[in-house]
């Protein structure tokens, strides 16, 4: 059996069944602010970003009403654009995180490390800074599922960065 989770910004979504596939879709959040990532951690929560600068969190199958952090991000196409759950998360609870910050006349794009204990972001480390980013394209998302790696120490974490410049 397939199982699959959609999460949506149309409150007229349903949910839809698939029995030839063995597939069930469900809407398991609404009214969201341009969803753009998402992973879990391997304890079923989901974690997924919204571009305004939002880290979302879906716990027990409901939205938590307060996002876990807002960042101040910038950029026309630019964002909280993407988020990755370490592969040895069970052991050390990181999360990382990929955004668009503005500057004076251009945008930079960053890759952060955080903590997460007890649904709490408790420090970061930036891995990666200053990522040129452009008006249009500023980056692209990553996530823990695209596993190539860098010629650096990240390359462990297996992050790909499609960079549009």
């Amino acid at each position: 059996m397939i199982l699959t989770a959609s999460i949506s910004v149309h409150t007229d979504v349903f949910a839809q069944e698939y029995p030839d596939l063995g597939v069930r879709v469900e809407v398991i959040a609404e009214n969201l602010l341009v969803p753009w990532s998402i992973d879990w951690t391997p304890d079923g929560m989901i974690l997924f970003t919204e571009r305004n600068g939002n880290l979302r969190i879906i716990q027990d199958g409901e939205l938590l009403r307060e996002p876990l952090l807002s960042l101040g991000v910038g950029g026309v196409e630019g964002g909280l654009l993407g988020i990755a759950v370490d592969p040895d998360y069970s052991e050390n609870h990181f999360i990382y995180l990929y955004f668009t910050q503005n500057e004076f006349l251009s945008s930079s794009n960053n890759l952060v490390r955080y903590h997460l204990s007890d649904g709490v972001l408790i420090e970061n480390k930036v891995l990666i800074e200053g990522i040129p980013g452009g008006p249009f394209h500023a980056g692209e998302e990553f996530n823990s599922v695209q596993m190539e790696s860098f010629t650096s120490q990240q390359a462990r974490l297996g992050i790909h960065l499609c960079l549009k410049i």
